[in-house]
């Protein structure tokens, strides 16, 4: 149900389904099965907590019905702030922060494009460019299907 969230998440951007007032909860919560990460998903929704205080209130496990919500949940505020604001977020929450920081950068990386990614945050990745290079092919694989 996690990679079904992400993969629902990205197409509703590239839909242009997403949106500030259209969350990526909300673009995805009704076409989930019922399952625990749908049932965490309508939870985040109600409460309607600031990224602050929904670590405080929610696990921060590598766990699927833990991780997913929350990524969803941090990559929303794509819309609001910066690049980087947004993933130190769930880097400061703790828990299992690589997990939740790869699919939160996902998840906003696809709303920012490759052009909104600053280039300080790979500038010192080895091999950065090359992962541009994959992530160029990819994009336009992806596209060439939707056709």
């Amino acid at each position: 149900m996690g990679a079904l969230a992400v993969v629902l998440s990205i197409r509703s951007v590239l839909a242009g389904i997403w949106s500030q007032q259209h969350s990526f909860l909300s673009a995805v919560v009704d076409s989930l099965p019922d399952s625990a990460v749908r049932d965490r998903i309508e939870e985040l929704i109600q409460l309607q907590l600031s990224p602050s205080r929904v670590s405080s209130h929610f696990n921060t496990s590598g766990h699927v019905v833990a991780a997913v919500p929350l990524a969803l949940h941090y990559a929303q505020y794509i819309a609001e702030e910066p690049l980087s604001v947004v993933l130190a977020r769930p880097i400061s929450a703790g828990g299992d922060t690589d997990t939740i920081a790869s699919l939160t950068g996902q998840l906003a990386g696809t709303v920012v494009r490759a052009t909104g990614v600053p280039h300080d945050l790979f500038g010192g990745v080895e091999g950065s460019e090359e992962i541009f290079q994959i992530a160029r092919r990819f994009a336009k694989f992806v596209s060439a299907r939707e056709k």
